[in-house]
């Protein structure tokens, strides 16, 4: 790369206006940026992804971990308290934010357990199994089914 004494910065605003930015290099920034992207891979190189930020990652996390492999079962224990945090969330008093809670417990559930369809803890058995797509007046997309089950004393 060269070493230049500016930057311009493209931005395209509400997708048809475009914005130009230029900058004067600053190289105190520049190098802090440059040594945090290198932790950075350097944590994914050792195995150290990152945490989701939620409620804003749950929808993508759903979406990663919405199939399941038939007959494959895991014993998630951390998937217990993630469990708990669903069955708490239903009963909000905000039906917007019972079911954003609802959908980040769902994804805390799911990275536990990912591709299992069957998941058991000491409190809860959770089912995740895939439900087939089905033509009804429209074609229905297949989606994982998921419950948990409090297990009785």
């Amino acid at each position: 790369m060269r070493d230049l004494a500016w930057g311009a910065i493209g931005v395209l605003v509400g997708g048809n206006r475009g914005i130009l930015i230029c900058r004067q290099r600053d190289r105190e920034v520049g190098d802090a940026i440059e040594a945090r992207v290198i932790a950075f891979w350097r944590s994914i190189d050792d195995g150290h992804e990152p945490d989701p930020q939620y409620p804003a990652d749950a929808g993508v996390l759903i979406k990663l971990f919405n199939k399941s492999a038939p007959a494959r079962y895991s014993t998630a224990a951390a998937a217990g308290d993630r469990c708990a945090d669903r069955r708490v969330s239903v009963r909000r008093r905000s039906r917007k934010q019972a079911i954003e809670d609802k959908e980040v417990a769902k994804a805390k559930v799911l990275r536990v357990i990912e591709d299992a369809e069957r998941a058991y803890t000491d409190r809860y058995t959770i089912s995740a199994s895939m439900v087939k797509a089905k033509e009804i007046s429209y074609l229905r997309p297949e989606y994982r089914n998921w419950r948990v089950t409090e297990k009785k004393a």
